[in-house]
């Protein structure tokens, strides 16, 4: 262990890799060496560690996220990863409206962890994957949690209710089915007759050939329908699942999971 008058010393893998990522001569993945760099860094300041290189640290936050800003993944990884990268960097506002911008029932546990954490000014480089450590921050999940799935719910409903109406017969389709009744229909007496005269076979063939001669001239309603239909869910989706929980996802298939909040 190293004695309080005794240095820090300035050839740790955090130093060697900052060098490296700031060198003109850099080659290699920018965005996932800095994103490895960025958690060395986290590690040596919940340690109180080489305060010299804080502002070294911050530029590679600073480019971190500029780097994850020009990406075109947008998934919830790198929601997350943006909101972290903002609460450290002290810009709390902006954390919470990068959170703010996507529903809440899409976030992950650990956005949520972000965005309660700057909602009070906190920029402590918390242990990823931890649960709170505070009861109030614990609270404050719960009431956050609650709030998106009364929201997810609502979304839900209102989608359904949308549905629903969308999937009333339009008038072209309501005429469509009408004739394809009154051809079945003809179709019908005339395979009773064809039964009379000839035999139960030729019935059979005049109601089969009869009603898909009919049909095809006619056209199908119920094609008609699910083709509107699969445009409109297409321009409408349903609201994914909710993603958010109280509490991490599980890492490893089959594994174990993680603590709830508070615990």
């Amino acid at each position: 262990m190293r004695s309080p008058s005794e240095p820090e010393s300035n050839t740790t893998w955090e130093h060697l890799r900052l060098d490296a990522v700031e060198s003109p001569d850099f080659k290699g993945d920018e965005q996932q060496a800095r994103s490895e760099l960025l958690e060395s860094s986290e590690k040596h300041m919940r340690e109180g560690l080489y305060g010299d290189l804080y502002p070294r640290r911050r530029r590679n936050m600073e480019r971190l996220f500029e780097l994850l800003r020009q990406s075109d993944r947008g998934d919830t990884m790198d929601l997350w990863l943006e909101a972290r990268l903002l609460r450290l960097l002290e810009r709390f506002d902006q954390c919470r409206q990068l959170c703010q911008s996507k529903p809440m029932y899409e976030w992950t546990f650990s956005t949520l962890q972000e965005f309660v954490w700057a909602g009070r000014g906190d920029s402590f480089p918390y242990p990823r994957r931890s649960a709170f450590a505070d009861d109030q921050d614990a609270a404050t999940a719960s009431q956050l949690s609650v709030a998106a799935k009364t929201l997810h719910d609502a979304r839900c409903y209102q989608w359904q209710q949308a549905h629903d109406e969308e999937a009333r017969p339009t008038s072209k389709e309501s005429r469509l089915s009408m004739l394809t009744g009154i051809g079945l229909f003809v179709m019908f007496i005339a395979a009773i007759i064809a039964w009379n005269i000839y035999s139960g076979w030729i019935a059979l063939l005049v109601f089969i050939i009869g009603s898909t001669i009919w049909c095809n001239c006619v056209g199908d309603d119920t094609d008609l329908k699910r083709a509107r239909m699969a445009a409109w869910t297409r321009e409408n989706p349903k609201p994914p699942p909710m993603k958010l929980t109280l509490r991490h996802e599980i890492l490893v298939p089959g594994g174990g999971g993680f603590p709830d909040i508070g615990g």
